[in-house]
Protein backbone atom coordinates (compact mmCIF):
# COMPACT_ATOMS: atom_id res chain seq x y z
CA UNK A 1 0.00 0.00 0.00
CA UNK A 2 2.73 2.24 -0.24
CA UNK A 3 3.04 3.34 3.86
CA UNK A 4 4.84 0.19 4.81
CA UNK A 5 8.11 -0.53 2.47
CA UNK A 6 10.05 -3.69 3.16
CA UNK A 7 13.10 -3.69 5.30
CA UNK A 8 16.25 -3.94 3.41
CA UNK A 9 18.16 -7.08 3.02
CA UNK A 10 20.20 -8.61 5.12
CA UNK A 11 22.53 -8.83 2.92
CA UNK A 12 22.69 -7.50 -0.55
CA UNK A 13 23.76 -9.33 -3.18
CA UNK A 14 26.32 -6.79 -4.64
CA UNK A 15 27.73 -6.71 -1.39
CA UNK A 16 29.79 -9.41 -2.31
CA UNK A 17 31.24 -7.84 -5.19
CA UNK A 18 35.18 -8.60 -5.37
CA UNK A 19 35.93 -4.90 -7.48
CA UNK A 20 33.79 -2.48 -7.89
CA UNK A 21 32.17 -2.42 -11.32
CA UNK A 22 30.57 1.07 -10.99
CA UNK A 23 33.05 3.55 -9.85
CA UNK A 24 33.71 6.50 -10.71
CA UNK A 25 31.18 7.11 -13.13
CA UNK A 26 28.01 4.85 -12.62
CA UNK A 27 26.07 7.72 -14.49
CA UNK A 28 27.28 6.30 -17.31
CA UNK A 29 28.30 3.33 -17.34
CA UNK A 30 25.84 0.59 -15.86
CA UNK A 31 24.63 -2.71 -17.56
CA UNK A 32 22.69 -6.00 -15.47
CA UNK A 33 20.90 -8.54 -16.65
CA UNK A 34 20.31 -12.28 -16.05
CA UNK A 35 19.28 -15.75 -17.18
CA UNK A 36 18.04 -19.02 -15.61
CA UNK A 37 20.41 -21.57 -16.83
CA UNK A 38 21.28 -25.57 -15.29
CA UNK A 39 18.71 -24.44 -12.44
CA UNK A 40 20.55 -21.57 -11.44
CA UNK A 41 20.47 -17.94 -11.22
CA UNK A 42 22.76 -16.70 -13.30
CA UNK A 43 23.45 -13.15 -12.89
CA UNK A 44 25.82 -10.77 -14.92
CA UNK A 45 26.48 -7.28 -14.33
CA UNK A 46 29.10 -4.31 -16.14
CA UNK A 47 30.55 -1.33 -15.88
CA UNK A 48 34.03 0.35 -16.43
CA UNK A 49 36.93 -1.37 -15.78
CA UNK A 50 39.49 -0.43 -12.90
CA UNK A 51 42.94 -0.43 -15.12
CA UNK A 52 44.00 -3.11 -17.58
CA UNK A 53 40.60 -3.80 -18.16
CA UNK A 54 39.88 -5.91 -15.08
CA UNK A 55 36.65 -5.32 -12.57
CA UNK A 56 34.21 -4.36 -15.15
CA UNK A 57 31.88 -7.15 -16.05
CA UNK A 58 30.96 -9.76 -13.09
CA UNK A 59 29.56 -13.24 -13.31
CA UNK A 60 27.35 -14.59 -10.29
CA UNK A 61 25.51 -18.23 -10.51
CA UNK A 62 23.76 -18.22 -7.44
CA UNK A 63 21.92 -15.12 -7.75
CA UNK A 64 24.72 -12.98 -6.51
CA UNK A 65 25.95 -14.76 -3.62
CA UNK A 66 29.47 -15.43 -5.29
CA UNK A 67 30.88 -13.52 -7.84
CA UNK A 68 33.69 -13.88 -10.39
CA UNK A 69 35.65 -11.21 -12.38
CA UNK A 70 35.06 -12.48 -16.08
CA UNK A 71 36.49 -8.85 -17.83
CA UNK A 72 39.16 -10.89 -19.58
CA UNK A 73 39.57 -14.55 -20.85
CA UNK A 74 42.66 -16.77 -20.19
CA UNK A 75 44.14 -15.29 -23.19
CA UNK A 76 43.52 -12.14 -22.05
CA UNK A 77 41.05 -11.11 -24.42
CA UNK A 78 38.09 -8.94 -23.26
CA UNK A 79 35.74 -5.96 -24.11
CA UNK A 80 36.36 -2.41 -24.42
CA UNK A 81 35.53 -0.46 -21.40
CA UNK A 82 32.64 1.21 -20.45
CA UNK A 83 29.94 -1.40 -20.60
CA UNK A 84 26.12 0.07 -21.25
CA UNK A 85 24.19 -2.99 -22.20
CA UNK A 86 24.03 -6.43 -21.52
CA UNK A 87 22.00 -9.75 -22.26
CA UNK A 88 22.02 -13.28 -22.73
CA UNK A 89 21.29 -14.77 -26.38
CA UNK A 90 19.38 -17.76 -27.07
CA UNK A 91 22.40 -20.15 -27.12
CA UNK A 92 22.84 -18.74 -23.79
CA UNK A 93 25.78 -16.48 -24.37
CA UNK A 94 26.54 -13.01 -22.81
CA UNK A 95 26.58 -9.64 -25.19
CA UNK A 96 27.62 -6.68 -23.93
CA UNK A 97 27.81 -3.22 -25.70
CA UNK A 98 30.64 -1.01 -24.77
CA UNK A 99 31.95 2.26 -26.06
CA UNK A 100 34.23 0.21 -28.28
CA UNK A 101 31.06 -2.11 -29.56
CA UNK A 102 29.77 -5.53 -29.42
CA UNK A 103 31.15 -8.79 -27.78
CA UNK A 104 30.78 -11.83 -26.97
CA UNK A 105 31.01 -14.12 -24.34
CA UNK A 106 30.24 -17.96 -24.93
CA UNK A 107 29.95 -19.61 -21.01
CA UNK A 108 30.44 -23.10 -19.52
CA UNK A 109 27.55 -22.41 -16.95
CA UNK A 110 29.53 -25.58 -15.77
CA UNK A 111 32.75 -24.05 -15.03
CA UNK A 112 32.25 -21.32 -12.82
CA UNK A 113 35.82 -19.77 -13.02
CA UNK A 114 37.50 -17.73 -16.03
CA UNK A 115 38.72 -20.96 -17.64
CA UNK A 116 34.60 -21.50 -18.76
CA UNK A 117 34.37 -18.00 -20.39
CA UNK A 118 35.71 -16.93 -24.43
CA UNK A 119 35.72 -13.94 -25.21
CA UNK A 120 34.76 -12.86 -29.23
CA UNK A 121 34.97 -9.26 -30.67
CA UNK A 122 31.93 -9.19 -33.11
CA UNK A 123 32.88 -5.83 -34.59
CA UNK A 124 34.87 -7.40 -37.70
CA UNK A 125 35.92 -4.46 -39.99
CA UNK A 126 33.60 -2.18 -38.55
CA UNK A 127 35.47 0.73 -37.28
CA UNK A 128 33.87 2.30 -33.70
CA UNK A 129 34.58 5.26 -31.87
CA UNK A 130 32.16 7.24 -30.31
CA UNK A 131 32.74 10.88 -31.05
CA UNK A 132 31.77 13.68 -29.02
CA UNK A 133 32.82 16.64 -31.32
CA UNK A 134 33.79 17.27 -34.67
CA UNK A 135 35.26 20.35 -35.97
CA UNK A 136 36.01 21.06 -40.12
CA UNK A 137 39.44 23.07 -40.61
CA UNK A 138 38.07 26.76 -41.96
CA UNK A 139 38.40 27.10 -45.85
CA UNK A 140 39.92 23.32 -45.87
CA UNK A 141 36.76 20.63 -45.49
CA UNK A 142 39.51 17.78 -46.64
CA UNK A 143 41.08 18.47 -42.24
CA UNK A 144 38.48 17.87 -39.55
CA UNK A 145 39.43 16.95 -36.20
CA UNK A 146 37.53 14.96 -33.51
CA UNK A 147 37.38 14.42 -29.55
CA UNK A 148 36.75 10.25 -28.91
CA UNK A 149 34.97 9.04 -25.75
CA UNK A 150 38.34 6.70 -24.12
CA UNK A 151 40.02 7.44 -27.71
CA UNK A 152 41.39 10.53 -27.54
CA UNK A 153 41.64 13.53 -30.58
CA UNK A 154 41.67 12.13 -34.12
CA UNK A 155 42.78 14.18 -37.34
CA UNK A 156 41.11 13.56 -40.60
CA UNK A 157 43.69 14.83 -43.39
CA UNK A 158 42.76 14.58 -47.26
CA UNK A 159 40.30 12.33 -46.33
CA UNK A 160 42.43 9.47 -46.59
CA UNK A 161 41.61 8.35 -42.66
CA UNK A 162 41.59 9.12 -39.07
CA UNK A 163 45.29 9.46 -37.19
CA UNK A 164 45.29 9.37 -33.46
CA UNK A 165 47.18 12.07 -32.24
CA UNK A 166 46.67 12.12 -28.52
CA UNK A 167 44.90 9.70 -26.32
CA UNK A 168 42.35 9.84 -23.30
CA UNK A 169 39.04 11.06 -23.36
CA UNK A 170 38.39 13.36 -26.10
CA UNK A 171 35.50 16.53 -25.36
CA UNK A 172 34.72 19.19 -26.95
CA UNK A 173 37.43 20.18 -30.43
CA UNK A 174 37.15 24.18 -32.12
CA UNK A 175 38.94 25.77 -34.75
CA UNK A 176 39.99 29.20 -34.45
CA UNK A 177 37.69 30.62 -37.43
CA UNK A 178 40.13 33.17 -38.46
CA UNK A 179 43.67 31.55 -37.63
CA UNK A 180 42.79 27.83 -39.68
CA UNK A 181 46.07 25.99 -37.74
CA UNK A 182 44.95 27.18 -34.21
CA UNK A 183 42.27 24.31 -32.50
CA UNK A 184 41.45 23.87 -29.01
CA UNK A 185 40.02 20.83 -27.13
CA UNK A 186 39.09 19.13 -24.84
CA UNK A 187 41.02 15.68 -22.71
CA UNK A 188 40.32 14.92 -19.25
CA UNK A 189 39.45 18.23 -17.47
CA UNK A 190 42.50 19.82 -19.52
CA UNK A 191 41.63 22.66 -22.19
CA UNK A 192 44.41 21.50 -24.85
CA UNK A 193 45.80 23.95 -27.88
CA UNK A 194 47.41 23.30 -31.27
CA UNK A 195 48.90 25.22 -33.62
CA UNK A 196 50.00 23.05 -36.14
CA UNK A 197 46.07 21.97 -36.96
CA UNK A 198 45.91 19.57 -34.02
CA UNK A 199 48.94 17.39 -35.74
CA UNK A 200 50.46 14.90 -33.13
CA UNK A 201 53.15 16.12 -30.06
CA UNK A 202 51.41 19.71 -31.26
CA UNK A 203 48.94 19.80 -28.34
CA UNK A 204 49.96 21.59 -25.17
CA UNK A 205 47.83 22.16 -21.89
CA UNK A 206 46.39 25.47 -21.17
CA UNK A 207 43.78 25.28 -18.69
CA UNK A 208 42.83 23.07 -16.33
CA UNK A 209 39.08 22.81 -14.66
CA UNK A 210 39.06 18.87 -13.63
CA UNK A 211 36.46 16.30 -14.30
CA UNK A 212 35.88 14.88 -18.10
CA UNK A 213 35.02 17.62 -20.34
CA UNK A 214 33.42 20.78 -19.32
CA UNK A 215 32.21 23.20 -22.24
CA UNK A 216 34.52 26.08 -23.94
CA UNK A 217 33.97 28.95 -26.61
CA UNK A 218 36.16 30.43 -29.49
CA UNK A 219 34.75 34.40 -30.06
CA UNK A 220 34.54 34.21 -33.96
CA UNK A 221 34.93 38.13 -33.44
CA UNK A 222 38.51 37.86 -31.86
CA UNK A 223 40.90 35.31 -32.19
CA UNK A 224 42.68 36.08 -29.18
CA UNK A 225 39.46 35.21 -26.77
CA UNK A 226 38.72 32.15 -25.61
CA UNK A 227 35.99 31.20 -23.19
CA UNK A 228 35.61 28.14 -20.54
CA UNK A 229 32.77 26.95 -17.92
CA UNK A 230 33.28 24.41 -15.29
CA UNK A 231 34.75 25.41 -12.27
CA UNK A 232 33.18 29.21 -12.60
CA UNK A 233 33.61 31.32 -15.99
CA UNK A 234 36.94 31.69 -17.19
CA UNK A 235 37.97 34.15 -20.33
CA UNK A 236 41.42 34.40 -21.96
CA UNK A 237 42.36 37.38 -24.09
CA UNK A 238 45.73 35.64 -24.93
CA UNK A 239 45.11 32.41 -27.15
CA UNK A 240 45.17 30.72 -23.52
CA UNK A 241 48.23 32.31 -22.39
CA UNK A 242 46.27 32.85 -19.26
CA UNK A 243 42.77 33.06 -18.01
Amino acid sequence: DGQHPAPPATNPPFNNLPGDYLFPQAWYDSAITSARVNNQDQLFVGGVDSGGGRNMIFWSNNGGTNWIDISKDLTNIGPHTDVHGMTVDSLNRLLVATDGGVWRATINYNNFAIAGIRWDNLNGDLSITTMNSVSTQPGNPALMVGGAQDNGIFQLNNLLGWTATFGGDGGQVRFVPTQPNVVYMTVNGDLYKSTASGISQSWNSVLTIGGLYFPFAVDPGNPNRVVATGNGLQESLNQGGSF
